[in-house]
């Protein structure tokens, strides 16, 4: 099984890391500037895209669905317009805005979580700024916190890991590719000479924080 594993490994195709933008010689502005609209002549070509971006595992980039069409318009303020009609603007993006979300909601398919669920009791918290920032075992200085709720989360992971509570550290990261990234920043920290492995069906998140943190 092992041997197979390496073979699998071994058999990927790695990404090279391009070294700068310019060596696709895009057209610029006269301060030098690359436009965005010019990192999208070939599609195929994942540096040409977007060089400081994460690299696809495989397969040609989707560029159509971020076309700047798709973007809502920038509307200033209008002084005619009365707080009332203002309000009623506003409600009316967000009104649409849900439509969509609800069809979209109704026939989506893919991505690994449940869509049947209920923020009802929560809809409360969602007016205090909390904010869990730096280490979640030390109180700071922001009283807005949900460490309690935290902790207690790690907690049962050590617990369903029978892991001791002195023994372990961890925080609550907003999704998987956070998790990747610090995964791979404290495996550096600890073995700075270290080798990332990764096969072509890794997370595409892998090999941005392996970029990041400058891991061969």
């Amino acid at each position: 099984m092992a041997d197979a594993t390496i073979a699998l490994a071994s058999s990927c195709r790695l990404m090279d890391a391009p070294s700068r933008p310019s060596a696709h010689n895009f057209p610029s502005t006269k301060d030098g500037k690359v436009l965005r609209s010019q990192h999208m002549i070939d599609p195929l070509d994942v540096t040409a895209v977007a060089p400081y971006q994460s690299m696809p595992v495989s397969g040609p980039l989707i560029t159509h669905h971020c076309a700047k069409s798709s973007a809502l318009p920038v509307v200033e303020p209008n002084p005619d317009m009365t707080a009332e009609e203002r309000e009623a603007a506003v409600d009316e993006v967000i009104s649409k805005y849900m439509k969509k979300l609800s069809e979209r909601t109704y026939h989506h398919l893919g991505y690994p979580y449940n869509l049947d669920f209920n923020y009802g009791p929560l809809e409360g918290l969602t007016k205090y700024s909390i904010n869990n920032l730096g280490d979640p075992f030390i109180e700071s200085n922001y009283g807005v916190h949900s460490r309690e709720f935290e902790v207690g989360v790690l907690n049962w992971f050590a617990r369903l890991w029978d892991i001791n509570e002195d023994e372990y550290w961890g925080y609550i990261t907003t999704c998987g590719t956070e998790g990747n990234l610090h995964g791979i920043y404290v495996g550096r920290e600890n073995h700075p000479d270290g080798i990332l492995y990764a096969s072509c069906e890794s997370h595409y998140s892998v090999f941005k924080a392996a970029r990041i943190s400058r891991m061969p």
